[in-house]
């Protein structure tokens, strides 16, 4: 890959434009940035030698550290008075190499999150599914629910059964979980941390699939012209035939964020009804309930989804919820809160502390981590 294709890598990923392979390129740099060894000294002294580095990083020489096209992004970003985080933890990393892991290791209980959910059946009986065997865990209404060996929850009609009430599960992942369903029509589901999705073991007799959530998800609903298929928030209904989208909803944000990938839905709160096309996102506010329709950027509200923070013009309480729900830590604030808006993209399965080291490297932030507890100071 030369200079200007890596250029155009980047733009991608930072306009929300990037493909799916473009994503996997970058991912494949960036985690290989951040998994490198410390460069071996020279002989030139500090400062030259983070200049060269950085200037083989912008020429496309990106063999030893491929995550970074510092000339691209800083403009693009200095323009937006965005802060690029991934820089901070470059300059870190690099002009601090007594740090080693003895300095991480003081923060070794706070680590990210994983494939962890709990299910509650219609019957009342509650299982871990982090714990549960691979296999059959369940059976209900004549549909079976397993554990596949991806750790995805199953669901498949064996047979046919009549019934006069309609079974509900709820599955649930804390905070530091997420977990993958695949429910009885084929509609796939990934549940982000902190999250909780409600449904019926099986759609057969409804006039519609409904189900219910509060958190976050991302859905690839299967098509079914006869019964739409319905995700009921506390302030909204979406609905839609068979389609790709995110539903954003937790308790503590102030709205509720749809992002459309690929079809149409329909979001409906009672006093207003909004039609989405794919690229765009409504955006509920919780106190007016009055929907905003925009351009969204496709690839931050499904970046979670694919194992990383995407950071685009976001407040420090922006990125300390996202923070707090994957690692499962308390945030308090001491004294003023940054103003500033940051910007960058992180790998969801790195150590919390190179995130919190790079942010703090911009000079709009300190912090310390005390037992479960993140403390972001002026």
């Amino acid at each position: 890959m030369n200079r200007e294709e890596y250029q155009q890598l980047i733009q991608n990923v930072s306009d929300g434009k990037a493909t799916d392979a473009e994503l996997a390129l970058y991912n494949r740099y960036f985690h290989a940035y951040q998994n490198a060894q410390e460069w071996e000294e020279s002989e030139m002294g500090p400062q030259q030698e983070l200049k060269l580095k950085l200037d083989q990083l912008v020429l496309g020489q990106i063999r030893v550290k491929p995550v970074l096209s510092l000339q691209n992004i800083f403009l693009k970003i200095a323009v937006a008075a965005l802060v690029f985080l991934a820089v901070g933890i470059f300059l870190y990393r690099y002009t601090h190499p007594d740090v080693k892991e003895n300095e991480y290791a003081k923060h070794a209980a706070i680590v990210p999150g994983s494939n962890k959910a709990y299910l509650t059946l219609g019957n009342g009986k509650r299982i871990v599914l982090t714990d549960a065997a691979i296999g059959q865990l369940a059976k209900e209404a004549g549909v079976e629910i397993s554990k596949d060996r991806d750790g995805q929850l199953v669901y498949a009609i064996k047979d046919q059964v009549a019934s006069d009430r309609t079974l509900l599960n709820t599955i649930e992942t804390p905070k530091g979980g997420r977990y993958q369903v695949l429910l009885p029509d084929g509609t796939k589901v990934w549940l982000n941390a902190a999250s909780k999705l409600t449904y019926p073991v099986s759609f057969t007799g409804n006039d519609s699939r409904k189900v219910e959530l509060t958190g976050e998800a991302y859905f690839e609903v299967a098509k079914n012209d006869r019964l739409p298929f319905k995700v009921k928030t506390v302030f909204q209904e979406v609905e839609v035939l068979g389609t790709h989208f995110n539903v954003m909803a937790y308790a503590d944000e102030k709205m509720i964020r749809t992002t459309l990938l690929e079809g149409s839905v329909k979001v409906n709160t009672g006093h207003q009804q909004s039609l989405l096309y794919p690229g765009q996102q409504a955006d509920l506010n919780k106190e007016n309930q009055h929907i905003r329709i925009s351009t969204a950027l496709k690839n931050k509200s499904v970046a979670w989804k694919n194992g990383y923070f995407m950071f685009t013009d976001d407040t420090i309480e922006d990125i300390m919820k996202q923070v707090g729900r994957w690692y499962d830590l308390e945030v308090e604030y001491h004294g003023n809160r940054s103003k500033e808006r940051f910007g960058g993209i992180y790998s969801m399965d790195k150590d919390i502390h190179e995130l919190m080291k790079g942010l703090e490297l911009t000079g709009m932030i300190h912090y310390k981590i005390e037992g479960r507890r993140i403390i972001v100071m002026d």
